[in-house]
Formats: structure tokens, sequence, C-alpha cells
């Protein structure tokens, strides 16, 4: 699955739309393109294909630019899970917001999939105590036997700071959960922009 995030609309009235590209490799290992993927919803600057995460039958989107619908807040940021069908069609099974949305959050920065369970990082999150911008925040998704996502964790650094981006990038596997936090500073000297990775478990 390849992310396009400048995609255009059709007859390019929408800039930066955003697609997704499905590719399938045959037993002489030739690739071929399988599927085209919108968003049911799309809009102008969504960056649709933004993150992608891809387990069996189940692809997560990310859409980092893609606007609130109740409020005039940009860059609040998405999530798309579709789903592929015994034909090889891909359809989409879900649209995830954070329930905390805001501007700029960037939610679907960076995304991880691990069978019924989806992490989705949010590096523009502000923290909710003070005016600090980009400290950043994961969110931890399950689906249930219906095939709908629910909130089930919202998740900080404990030590978190401006800047420090935390939720860049992802990655799930099982019960354990890796952040990273690449504009972490340094706690030792002036250093900034050293980077560190929390694990969750």
């Amino acid at each position: 699955a390849v992310g396009a995030i400048g995609k255009n609309s059709a007859g390019n009235i929408q800039p930066d739309i955003g697609a997704v590209y499905v590719f399938t490799r045959d037993n002489s290992g030739d690739w071929s393109q399988l599927d085209f993927i919108r968003a049911a919803n799309a809009g102008e600057n969504d960056q649709f294909g933004f993150s992608i995460a891809l387990a069996g039958d189940t692809l997560a989107v990310g859409a980092i630019g893609k606007n609130s619908d109740i409020t005039t807040d940009v860059d609040v940021g998405a999530v798309y899970v579709f789903t592929r069908d015994n034909s090889g069609d891909w359809s989409q099974q879900d649209f995830i917001r954070a329930t905390n949305a805001r501007e700029n959050d960037q939610f679907g920065f960076s995304i991880a999939l691990a069978g019924d369970t989806l992490a989705a990082g949010a590096v523009g999150k502000n923290s909710d105590v003070n005016a600090d911008v980009d400290v950043g925040a994961v969110y931890v998704f399950t689906r249930d036997d219906s095939g709908d996502w629910s909130q089930q964790d919202f998740i900080r650094g404990s030590n978190a700071e401006e800047n420090d981006q935390f939720g860049a990038p992802v990655a799930l596997s099982g019960d354990t959960l890796a952040v990273g936090a690449v504009g972490k500073n340094s706690d030792l000297n002036n250093d900034v922009d050293v980077g560190a990775v929390y694990v969750f478990q």
C-alpha cells in the first residue's frame, strides 16, 4: 500500500486530497495495481495517505490535514479503516476521530496495527495543563465483533514537554506499544531534538 498525499481530486478541483494505491505480487514476483482508494468524505488538503498500516485484510490510513466536521478547526486529523473482501476489493469500514480532537493535532501522523488494535499518533497535540505545544499523544483503539472501532486509551509521555512530538512514530506488536518522540530534548544538557522512545504494555 502506497500513499500519495498530493493527489488532487478528479479534474484537479481540490488539491492535496490524497489517495492510496494497493499493489499485489504474483508468483513471478511482478507487482500490479490492485486498487485505488479514496476517502469517502475527501476534502481539500486532507493529505489522505500520510501514514499507512497494513495487517492482513485491514488497512488503516491517516489523513493529518482533515479538518473538523463540527468546528472550523483545521488539521485536526483522522484515520480511515478499510477491509478487503474475498474478491480483493477494499471498502471503508470506519472513520476514526480522537475524542478530544483539536486544531493542529495532526491525529493520524503515525499508525500501527496489530490484529484488532490500532494506535495513532497525534504529534501536534498540546498539553492539557499549560500552553506547551506539540507535546504529542497517542490514541489506542480496539475493534469489536461488528467491525466498529472505539477509543480504549489516551497516552502521554510521563515527562512530556513542549515540542517533544510524542507519537512520531508508533509501533505495535501484541500487547507492546513503542512510541517515538523525535523532538525530545536531553535531560543532561541543552541538546535539543535528541529524541527518545517510550515503551508501554
